[in-house]
């Protein structure tokens, strides 16, 4: 069965924040009733948003962050430094896709496993792991970027843009990173 063309987290993160173009919207919005994957999807959306709302975060224990700075090209990320705590991000070596030179730098902290890699063109991802039952929280300058209470061990947020970010984890920040 072939995936709705609709039912893209993205698209519908940006459906219920009211981001997207009118008649994108619209178009949307028509198609819903006729789309049980799409209407799934969407409720599933709102019930985290509701999950995340209605949830008080504990603080962790008084710590340090990791602080990093890398620097985007076009498909890679290059570590610039580990600026305090820790061991902070090592490279991880990926196999090339079709010739490419993709990077990816990772770090283990509380359980807790972050990845940060080079996406598609000028962007980048997030790939979180060993945070099933854990409340997650990326903010970019200061915007909320995702918010969940993740029921699976392994997430991803695509598509990032360069900035000043900063992940929480259970309420306390884990890693706070600039990508340039």
């Amino acid at each position: 069965m072939k995936k709705c063309r609709f039912n893209d987290a993205n698209f519908i993160a940006m459906y219920i924040d009211g981001a997207l173009p009118e008649e994108a919207e619209r178009a949307f919005a028509k198609h819903l009733p006729g789309c049980r994957e799409c209407m799934e999807a969407l409720l599933l959306a709102k019930k985290d948003i509701f999950t995340m709302s209605t949830t008080d975060f504990e603080p962790l224990p008084d710590r340090k962050p990791l602080r990093a700075r890398f620097r985007l090209f076009r498909d890679v990320i290059e570590l610039l430094e580990n600026i305090e705590g820790g061991e902070g991000f090592v490279p991880v070596r990926l196999l090339p896709v079709r010739g490419g030179k993709t990077k990816s730098f990772s770090l283990r902290k509380g359980g807790v496993s972050v990845e940060v890699k080079a996406d598609e063109e000028d962007t980048f991802a997030v790939v979180l792991e060993g945070i099933r039952g854990k409340k997650i929280h990326l903010e970019e300058g200061g915007r909320i970027v995702e918010r969940i209470k993740s029921e699976e061990d392994r997430y991803s947020v695509s598509f990032l843009r360069r900035g000043d970010y900063i992940l929480y984890v259970d309420g306390g920040v884990l890693v706070e990173f600039t990508v340039r």
